[in-house]
């Protein structure tokens, strides 16, 4: 379980695990005219214990039932939680996802090579997707794929489904989902940027955007990417268009959308291998994208917002307080525990608090440590903005609509990205990073820090996020015990190095980690490792017996220094 995301009530909350199998089609919300909603088809898994299975086992359409598929409407600004293969529980998401993690090399992009297809989608009257080997349900047996050419030449050897494509590259947040299916981007830009002191600098390839105050950094990458690119432009827009045009006749609309990118590409993605009619044979169905190597269409970039507290001024220009006018108010804000519920009944009530719910990502390789510069203001003529005071206001649940000026209880959540970086890791492993970087200088020794995301950064909780448990440093606070890893490859077999946050007074060791038959452990695989490893409370010699494809190595934190860390892997390895 991911320890901030709130409870999704839409969600059954039978005791039960349910698989997420599809998108399907976009319907209106009249009780939060603000947000859409997405259906999302879900099934019941058979099998109570499925921290035993295998994540191919988990996305058999004979691992759930069938009989008691489902659909649930979501708010469009919950997206980014939602991606199928996701396990939930009593409305809770879980650590583990069903669906095999690979990378797809040099998949190609263009008009060439790709179309648009109904999940139903039949050739020579059989369909694309057997039934026997996939089901979408119901109401995702319209929904769009895109099919991709793949390197064997087969026209439909890589099928992914449109709506993924739309969370992954653009709907990273709440924000950005709303500007997706509201048409933000070409009939309300202002909404998210100041368009007159915006624009682009060839010589440098800089893109200059002057977001509005409540958008982050890393949605200016991706709002850059939207104006910058023709592509992009098209599929952010192209699912606002689909409801614009089919409104009147539809109901249920099923959007389309593209890349945002042509060429090449290297995809990490959770898969399911399908066994088709065509004479081409096996294809490859994407659940979730995970990393895209793909270029941006600028190298730098430079975020100025309105009234930025954080840019400072030259104290040269300050003016004093007396000379500036007051901001315009703000409500409180603040970052969600995940004690309350998602609903989407109600639209948020605008006097309640704003909780913001962070998602760990690390999508894009073009902008991997990539900073965008912040300009120096040449006077700021504001005050900061007071604070609405909420007393008479708290709120008891959130929902993802647009607050409005209302009686309700319910509070705003916001999902925003945030890219991992190494940075933010705990002071405690820097000897980790320092005898890593010192290992990679060892001849026919390749090392690097793992990076980050929602599956092993933190130690995966064992209970609901409510509830004290061992995979917190700090249960009061909810603050998880990160998790360190750093991929080892020596003499042609692969290594993980890895190490946990520990409480004052605790002494963990450090482990060894790698596969018998000399394959690399996927982020899935590691994230089942972790969990194991968080209901042991942390005992490496109590889990081994848990995975005999796995050798475990165990090493005490008796070095005197990194380089004496770095030296005591090297033997570990030999």
């Amino acid at each position: 379980m991911a320890g901030n995301i709130p409870k999704i009530r839409e969600f059954p909350s039978d005791d039960r695990y349910w698989r997420v199998d599809s998108f399907g089609a976009i319907i209106r919300n009249h009780n939060v005219p603000s947000e859409p909603f997405i259906q999302i088809v879900i099934s019941p898994f058979i099998d109570a214990d499925l921290h035993t299975k295998e994540p191919k086992d988990l996305i058999s359409i004979y691992a759930t039932s069938n009989n008691e598929r489902k659909s649930i409407q979501i708010g469009v600004g919950q997206l980014p939680f939602i991606s199928i293969g996701s396990v939930w529980k009593n409305g809770f998401i879980q650590s583990f996802k069903a669906g095999t993690e690979k990378i797809i090399d040099d998949v190609n992009i263009n008009d060439e090579t790709i179309k648009i297809v109904n999940a139903n989608h039949k050739i020579g009257g059989k369909y694309l997707i057997p039934p026997n080997y996939y089901k979408f349900g119901k109401e995702g047996l319209y929904s769009k794929l895109i099919a991709i050419k793949n390197s064997k030449g087969d026209p439909f050897g890589i099928l992914i489904p449109v709506i993924e494509v739309i969370r992954f590259y653009y709907a990273l947040s709440t924000h950005l989902s709303h500007a997706v299916f509201s048409g933000a981007f070409k009939h309300n830009i202002n909404s998210l940027i100041n368009p007159q002191n915006s624009g682009y600098i060839k010589e440098e390839s800089r893109c200059i955007l002057h977001l509005r105050k409540h958008i982050t950094d890393e949605e200016g990458w991706v709002i850059g990417r939207i104006l910058k690119s023709k592509e992009a432009f098209y599929g952010a827009n192209q699912p606002f268009d689909d409801i614009m045009q089919n409104s009147i006749n539809y109901r249920w609309i099923h959007v389309s959308s593209a890349f945002p990118f042509t060429g090449f590409t290297n995809l990490t993605a959770r898969t399911k291998n399908i066994c088709s009619i065509t004479e081409d044979g096996w294809k490859t169905l994407i659940l979730e994208l995970k990393y895209c190597t793909a270029s941006f269409p600028f190298e730098n970039a430079t975020f100025p917002r309105d009234n930025d507290n954080n840019t400072e001024t030259d104290p040269n220009n300050r003016l004093p307080p007396e000379a500036k006018s007051s901001a315009w108010p703000i409500s409180k804000s603040e970052e969600a525990d995940g004690s309350k519920d998602l609903q989407n009944k109600q639209e948020p009530n605008a006097l309640c608090s704003n909780e913001t719910i962070t998602l760990p990502t690390n999508r894009f390789a073009a902008i991997d440590g990539k900073k965008p510069d912040k300009p120096e203001k040449e006077q700021c003529r504001y005050m900061s903005g007071l604070v609405i005071p909420n007393e008479d206001h708290e709120s008891d649940a959130l929902g993802t609509g647009i607050p409005s000026s209302n009686d309700s209880s319910i509070g705003r959540g916001n999902i925003i990205p945030q890219r991992t970086r190494a940075k933010s890791l705990p002071a405690s492993f820097e000897s980790f990073k320092a005898a890593i970087e010192l290992l990679n200088q060892k001849d026919g020794v390749s090392a690097y820090i793992r990076p980050l995301n929602n599956l092993i950064e933190y130690m995966p909780l064992t209970k609901s996020p409510r509830y004290r448990q061992w995979a917190y440093l700090d249960s009061k606070t909810y603050r998880r015990r990160q998790v360190i890893a750093a991929n080892i490859e020596y003499q042609n077999h692969h290594y993980i190095l890895l190490e946990f946050e520990s409480r004052k007074g605790e002494n963990f060791r450090v482990a060894l980690i790698n596969v018998t038959s000399g394959d690399q452990i996927t982020d899935i695989g590691l994230n089942k490792l972790l969990t194991r490893l968080a209901i042991e409370k942390g005992v490496w010699n109590k889990i081994a017996h848990y995975f005999n494809n796995l050798k475990m190595t165990t090493l005490k934190h008796t070095w005197k220094s990194t380089q004496h860390f770095s030296d005591t892997i090297l033997d570990k390895l030999n």
